[in-house]
């Protein structure tokens, strides 16, 4: 995107891509530093809560407010270049994923849903909680094949 305006210092200038700007829930920055990865997650589990994945995220022109300046980007960036870049040919523009939470409440029920799915020790079963930075990530992952247009 921001090689797109070379030539303009200032419409490089107005170009927000900042994380906030994509409103997420998650942010996940550790070793999953392929562009897209998140869709390949099938499940997503943070102590006893699973996070399943429902599908992409179709991304709306919001992206392109520039929320320090308080204005909408002439060019409509970045959501422009999502656009260009992921656009799904029935979908439209997409840009991260949905996921559905489900909270399970004992391990015994964690070991009979997913019989497969690592366990690890943890004191999170049984108690709500708050998911906070460097709380355990297990991901499972799938591959996934979008048809971009």
């Amino acid at each position: 995107m921001y090689n797109k305006y070379k030539d303009s210092e200032e419409a490089c200038s107005l170009v927000n891509a900042d994380v906030i700007t994509f409103r997420p829930t998650f942010v996940i920055d550790e070793e999953y530093d392929e562009p897209y990865c998140e869709d390949e997650f099938q499940e997503m589990r943070v102590g006893n809560i699973m996070f399943r994945q429902v599908g992409p995220c179709q991304r709306c022109k919001t992206t392109s407010l520039n929320w320090k300046l308080n204005i909408r980007h002439p060019n409509m960036e970045p959501y422009a270049t999502i656009c260009q870049a992921r656009k799904h040919h029935k979908l439209g523009p997409i840009f991260g994923v949905y996921f559905q939470p489900d909270i399970i409440e004992t391990k015994d029920d964690f070991e009979k849903l997913f019989p497969d799915y690592p366990m690890v020790q943890d004191r999170s079963f049984g108690k709500p909680g708050i998911i906070k930075q460097g709380d355990a990530l297990r991901i499972r992952v799938r591959k996934r094949t979008y048809y971009l247009s």
